[in-house]
């Protein structure tokens, strides 16, 4: 195909050339078909190296996914994609390996988390020069037209409707290519065009290889928490070196120079060493340290332990025996009283007497031998109670007797003042 297009396009230049060497003319009118000519020449020349390239198109793309992706679609004949350069509104770019994709066939690329969530612009270019644009939400407008899809949600997908040639549209289901359909490209002989009228002169030809150097990065894949008992946990949050990442676990971070963990970059995940944790509310924290190198490949398996509700025991006091005292009366000799005996009735203070001197009663004993103990009372509160009874009535008769004293006192003295006043 590529040796029919070089000979097409050698008849052309020579229908054209060839009236140009055989006639003659005027000044004037030679200058004017050398205008017309060159004018061609140049048109074809510019015209012709894009024609190949711009039949290849972006036709979807995903930005809120754990690594973002571009496809893009070929709509014309088989075309090796390795010069083709994906780039984004920040100047972040992404070289398409080495392979033929045939017609009307597929082929998705890892942007490596670089779109962002807010919004940006995507451009696939080739030679430094833009051949297909498409932009998104808040980012920067394609050159010559207005944002493609300003409304485009956080768990859709931005897709041409229908494949290659429609406007752009979005779906939430992603038709993400398998990359089944490009080969790598085998070896083709070319001719080498020989300017018309030009002595045939030996040359070298510098051919062009192309590099392709494999992404420095490194993966960190961390599947679904769960307890103790293997229960998976949701909502389990990721932070990279104390830093909340906006992401939760069933997730695949990625290191390299300039990556971030995050949708709005500000967790910085370079390569070297971080601490990975991962928080629930209700469970212990897990982590650890890991050092990423460039092709590591991580994949871990949390496990969380739940923290459970602490016992407050209270201390139950133990009753504990108190020693009871028990008190034994004892007799001791008490002097005897002389005299008459006491009346029957007893008198005024005889209970006082008897308890505070000890003395002998009617019945010929102690009063330590008539009083028994009573079971829980107090000996000694008993006497007590028993002398105020006998005090507090002579102290009433003491103060009355004072008070009558005092008043008849107060009561001569004023008479006899009002005698003297007579």
């Amino acid at each position: 195909m590529a040796a029919e297009a070089i000979d097409s396009e050698e008849e052309t230049i020579k229908t054209i050339l060839i009236p140009f060497d055989t006639m003659s003319c005027k000044f004037k009118n030679c200058f004017i078909n050398y205008f017309v000519f060159f004018s061609f020449l140049v048109f074809f020349i510019f015209f012709f190296s894009k024609t190949v390239f711009a039949q290849v198109v972006i036709n979807e793309f995903s930005f809120s996914t754990t690594s973002d992706w571009v496809e893009v679609y070929n709509t014309g004949e088989p075309v090796d994609i390795s010069s083709l350069v994906l780039v984004d509104g920040d100047g972040n770019q992404k070289v398409f390996p080495s392979c033929v994709l045939r017609a009307n066939e597929t082929y998705a690329i890892d942007f490596s988390n670089r779109l962002d969530n807010g919004g940006d612009r995507i451009g696939l270019m080739k030679d430094a020069e833009l051949i297909d644009c498409v932009s998104y939400k808040s980012g920067s407008p394609c050159d010559g037209k207005a944002i493609d899809l300003p409304d485009l949600g956080s768990n859709e997908f931005g897709v041409r409707q229908p494949e290659g040639t429609g406007s752009w549209g979005k779906t939430s289901v992603s038709t993400k290519s398998d990359n089944s359909s490009c080969s790598l490209p085998t070896p083709t002989v070319t001719n080498t065009l020989t300017p018309f009228m030009t002595p045939i002169l030996p040359t070298s030809t510098i051919t062009p290889s192309l590099t392709i150097t494999p992404a420095q990065k490194a993966t960190y894949k961390i599947n679904k928490a769960k307890d103790e008992s293997g229960t998976e946990l949701s909502n389990v949050k990721i932070y990279v070196d104390d830093q909340y990442t906006h992401h939760v676990d069933d997730e695949t971070l990625i290191f390299c120079s300039g990556c971030h963990c995050d949708d709005e970059h500000n967790v910085d995940c370079e390569l070297g060493q971080h601490i990975i944790r991962l928080e629930k509310d209700g469970y212990e924290n897990w982590g650890e340290t890991r050092t990423f190198n460039a092709g590591d490949n991580f994949e871990v398996n949390p496990v969380m332990a739940e923290i459970l509700p602490s016992s407050n025991l209270t201390a139950t006091p133990i009753p504990t025996s108190t020693p009871t005292v028990k008190l034994t009366p004892t007799k001791t000799p008490t002097p005897k009283l002389s005299g008459s005996p006491t009346p029957t009735g007893g008198v005024l203070g005889e209970e006082s007497a008897s308890e505070s001197g000890g003395f002998k009663l009617s019945g010929g004993l102690t009063d330590e031998e008539n009083i028994q103990p009573t079971p829980g009372a107090n000996a000694p509160s008993k006497r007590f109670k028993l002398g105020w009874s006998v005090i507090l009535p002579l102290l009433v008769a003491i103060l009355g007797m004072g008070f009558i004293g005092f008043s008849v006192f107060f009561f001569l003295k004023m008479r006899k003042q009002q005698k003297a006043v007579v």
